[in-house]
């Protein structure tokens, strides 16, 4: 949103302006800071005072860095970020941006000293608006001779997804993998000329090859505001985009240049219109103007206009108004804003994936989502938006499977280096980015109405996608055992951290997990070991802070039960022991007595297995074969009969108890056999 709702939000609904109340000191502040271009200076010494705690592991050992002193060294590192952050944000909200933009230094110097994350933290306020700048095409660079293999006439290829673990075949150019033409043809596929054909075609001399331009530089739409066109130099100095062979090419495979400037220009508040806030912002609005209303009521009939307390309901409800007509433009404002970027990004999606390769997804993980996810809170939620909305936009060349693969792979190996602030940030991430996908999950129909004719849910790599008649896609199954192989990933690499020795590595785990609890784990193998592995550390851990964190957390895990997901594919029961059908039949070849009082327990037993029932069944044949049972002094009291329907008792006998019938029962047919007898 914009920044009278950040505003009204930090001020809670208060009646008064936070604007109108700071503004003389916001002023003066500004002021402090832009003489003598103080802020300069303290943006230098933020970024020296921030590369300072980029310790190696070997350095690191040989300092003997451990425990106590890597935890200070995580609190320093956390506070310059924030307060680096802090600085920045100020100036954008108290600066317009051709004024903040005199404050920056040159583009070059930059990027010279900042990280490409912070640089573009620091310079995203100063850039013009990505919805109103003017696009033009990129001049082609020399055009260079193209290999046979890359003409543009070869058939469509199908590329399929590697391993989680797998890199680019070498031989591959620009990092792809293709099928070869030895290789059975995929549905769709063209078989590739035989070997002597293209020995005959590379035979030909150099001059006959066709010439066409770098697969690379296809013709690009590029920004035509000069600010864009410097900032794009100053990238190419400081994030190089170099070819292996020195020709000038990217050293993004498969991705545009273009869609790496927009993806670091654009901010959250570009792509996400936070509706619902500005809706209940509004309605607070107009309850406190209905109260205020109903409170100046009696004044007015009193004709008591001119009292202290009329006047100052009256101010109030002035300044009310005034601030909820100046939210509703901006709401109105924000939205045409985010209507118009939307327009842009559909028209620009076609420019941002060139090749649809593993190698363009592996550096769109590496190159875009892990500089910036661990930036800040907002530029995580950043990252995870900007994912979703590739996919609503059916942008082609992005395989969300594989997307997924990789960045599960890449991020999950960060945690263990990180400090406390980054581990928050990465959980909100995680949080986020699974929500997403266990939305999915949970709603077959949804996931049929968001993957139908959506590219992003191809099953293999397609370069040619129109071209192709049977293109495959991710069915629900498969996504479901996907989200399944992704969770126990990332489960793996906070198991490790909470197993460590060292306080980092543990800290770091529940920190993350506190932070994605309500998404991360809901597969209940993943869950169930996790919550064994906090409740462990709850038990044993000594250090107060690491304690009192687990326990919290393992609270959380066992309300959140109810919600995990129970997998068809993998085994949550345990075997059955294993005892054979014969051990059964000869239980029940044996005689079956009853007696005492364990025939009147014998209901309130459990239930008895298969087997066991089977034997019943195979009991009456027994029961005719064996002698009749006669009574012994050990067992005077019960002896059952070979009829139980027979209800007469049998000589010699002091009680016949039937089997299935209860004591109380047992009781009632003595009384009534010592009641005839005594008649008779």
């Amino acid at each position: 949103g914009g920044s009278k709702l950040r505003s009204e939000s930090l001020a809670a609904g208060s009646a008064k302006d936070d604007t109108s109340r700071k503004a003389k000191a916001r002023i003066q502040l500004r002021d402090a800071l832009v003489q003598d271009r103080l802020v300069l200076v303290l943006w230098g010494a933020l970024s020296r005072q921030r590369k300072r705690f980029y310790i190696s592991e070997e350095k690191a050992a040989a300092q003997e860095l451990t425990g106590a002193a890597l935890k200070l060294q995580s609190m320093l590192f956390d506070g310059a970020h924030s307060c680096l952050l802090q600085v920045t944000e100020f100036l954008m909200v108290v600066c317009e941006p051709t004024q903040y933009a005199t404050l920056l230094p040159s583009y070059e110097e930059l990027f010279a000293l900042f990280p490409v994350d912070v640089a573009f933290t620091v310079l995203r306020h100063a850039l013009p608006d990505y919805s109103k700048s003017q696009k033009q095409p990129l001049q082609k660079p020399p055009a260079m001779p193209l290999p046979v293999a890359a003409s543009p006439a070869s058939p469509a290829e199908k590329t399929a997804i590697p391993s989680p673990d797998g890199s680019p075949q070498p031989d591959a150019p620009n990092g792809t993998e293709t099928a070869s033409a030895g290789d059975a043809p995929a549905t769709g596929d063209v078989p590739m000329p035989d070997a002597t054909e293209q020995a005959e075609t590379q035979a030909q001399p150099k001059a006959s090859q066709p010439v066409v331009p770098n697969p690379a530089y296809i013709e690009e739409i590029v920004d035509s505001d000069p600010v864009i066109q410097a900032v794009r130099k100053a990238v190419d100095l400081y994030i190089p985009f170099s070819d292996i062979e020195g020709q000038p090419g990217p050293k993004l495979p498969g991705l545009g240049r273009s869609f790496y400037l927009t993806f670091w220009r654009l901010s959250l508040s570009d792509i996400v219109l936070p509706t619902q806030q500005y809706e209940t912002r509004i309605k607070a609005f107009s309850s406190l103007l209905t109260k205020n209303e109903n409170d100046r009521k009696p004044y007015e009939r009193r004709e008591d206009t001119s009292s202290r307390e009329y006047r100052t309901l009256k101010k109030e409800c002035k300044s009310l108004e005034e601030a909820k007509q100046k939210l509703e433009e901006e709401f109105r404002l924000q939205k045409e804003r985010h209507e118009l970027v939307l327009k842009r990004l559909q028209e620009d999606k076609e420019e941002w994936f060139w090749e649809a390769t593993p190698a363009a997804t592996n550096a769109f993980v590496e190159q875009f989502i892990l500089p910036r996810v661990l930036t800040s809170a907002a530029d995580a939620l950043f990252c995870c938006h900007f994912v979703k909305l590739i996919i609503e936009l059916k942008t082609p060349g992005f395989q969300l499977l594989d997307f997924f693969n990789r960045w599960t792979l890449t991020l999950t190996r960060v945690i263990r280096r990180c400090s406390e602030r980054e581990a928050q940030v990465f959980g909100v991430y995680l949080a986020d980015m699974m929500s997403y996908i266990v939305q999915l999950r949970r709603n077959p129909k949804q996931y049929a109405t968001v993957s139908k004719d959506n590219p992003c849910f191809y099953r293999n790599y397609y370069q040619r996608a129109h071209d192709v008649k049977d293109v495959k896609y991710t069915r629900h199954e498969e996504f479901e055992k996907g989200h399944t192989k992704w969770e126990g990933r990332i489960f793996k690499e906070l198991k490790a951290g909470m197993e460590s020795q060292e306080f980092v590595n543990v800290r770091n785990a529940l920190v993350v997990l506190s932070k994605a609890r309500s998404t991360f784990p809901l597969v209940d193998r993943c869950a169930k070991e996790c919550l064994a592995k906090v409740e462990n550390i709850k038990n044993e851990e000594q250090r107060p802070d690491v304690k009192t964190l687990a326990a919290s957390l393992a609270t959380v895990l066992k309300h959140n039960e109810p919600n995990w997901l129970r997998t068809s594919h993998t085994k949550t029961f345990a075997k059955a022991p294993a005892k054979s059908a014969a051990g059964a039949k000869a239980v029940a070849k044996e005689p079956v007595k009853v007696v005492g009082k364990a025939a009147a327990a014998a209901p309130a037993k459990s239930p008895e297995p298969k087997a066991a029932a089977k034997a019943k069944v195979e009991a009456p044949a027994a029961k005719e074969e064996r002698p009749k049972a006669t009574p012994t002094k050990t067992e005077p009291s019960t002896v059952k009969t070979e009829k139980p329907q027979d209800k007469t008792p049998v000589p010699g006998e002091k009680r016949v108890v039937t089997l299935g019938t209860s004591k109380a029962e047992s009781e009632a047919e003595a009384k009534r056999r010592r009641a005839e007898k005594f008649k008779s």
